[in-house]
């Protein structure tokens, strides 16, 4: 061992990396401890996400800026490049959560704040008594009332309906070139094939009522799904995609009645 090695700063360099890679580790686990507690109720989910929301990001700067330093200490302390490596990966992975979180900001912003997505705006499917009485014992703060109105970023009010169709003009009835009993059956299919949990089906009305949950937070949103005949022949599925809290969806609804669509159409020859 050189007498530089034996040296303070060689020391207090190899400190600061082993420390910054420390609180680059720290970061991710931030994120999930704060989302299984909120899935496992051990935290409510307005404190969970702050945690994810609010100080994610400041830990990941925090822990951002130590990977910097201990990377530059790296490479002018003797012997230069010593703990080199582990510098770089403290400043990978907070930078990889820093542009993670950045994504879903902007995911955020470029859809409008709404939570109730319908493929029928003017007569949106209903959900059950066996889906209402679920979602009020789960404590959901989000009405199933679809008239109303939200209110965009620039303090404009306007309607739930204006706004689904401004954001996500692809979401409309979907067609089906099978009789309603066919339909039934493959969204019944469709549904369990997503993970969804059926809590209501009749398939002589033609209604399933489903549960669809989140990973990370265990965020559940509701889906009513709607079988009718069309004029001519074949039937007219519509859904409707509720989540259970929260003002936005960051899309997800949307999200969700898109996988469905393709996993019905895909079960009808």
């Amino acid at each position: 061992m050189t007498e530089s090695e034996r040296g303070l700063p060689h020391y207090l360099r190899m400190a600061l990396v082993l420390l910054a890679l420390l609180a680059a580790v720290i970061v991710p686990l931030i994120f999930v401890f704060g989302a299984f507690s909120v899935k496992f109720g051990l935290l409510s989910w307005r404190t969970g996400l702050d945690m994810v929301v609010t100080w994610l990001p400041r830990a990941a700067f925090s822990a951002l800026a130590l990977g910097i330093l201990s990377f530059v200490l790296s490479i002018f302390i003797r012997p230069r490049g010593r703990g080199l490596p582990l510098a770089a990966l403290a400043i990978v992975i907070p930078g990889a959560v820093l542009f993670q979180a950045a994504q879903i900001k902007a995911a955020a912003q470029a859809v409008p704040p709404i939570h109730d997505i319908s493929t029928d705006m003017q007569n949106p499917p209903h959900f059950s008594q066996a889906l209402i009485a679920l979602r009020e014992a789960s404590g959901a703060e989000n009405s199933l009332d679809y008239e109303g109105k939200s209110v965009n970023r620039d303090g404009d009010p306007r309607q739930v309906s204006e706004l689904q169709r401004q954001a996500y003009p692809d979401i409309k009835p979907i067609a089906l070139n099978a009789e309603p009993q066919a339909a039934f059956d493959a969204a019944m299919r469709a549904a369990q094939s997503l993970d969804w949990t059926v809590q209501y089906a009749d398939p002589n009305a033609g209604r399933i009522d489903a549960t669809d949950s989140s990973f990370w937070f265990g965020f559940k949103d509701d889906v009513a799904i709607r079988i009718s005949l069309a004029q001519g022949g074949g039937s007219i599925v519509d859904v409707r995609s509720v989540s259970r809290v929260g003002v936005s969806d960051i899309g997800a609804n949307a999200e969700r009645i898109r996988a469905f669509r393709e996993a019905l159409t895909g079960r009808i020859s």
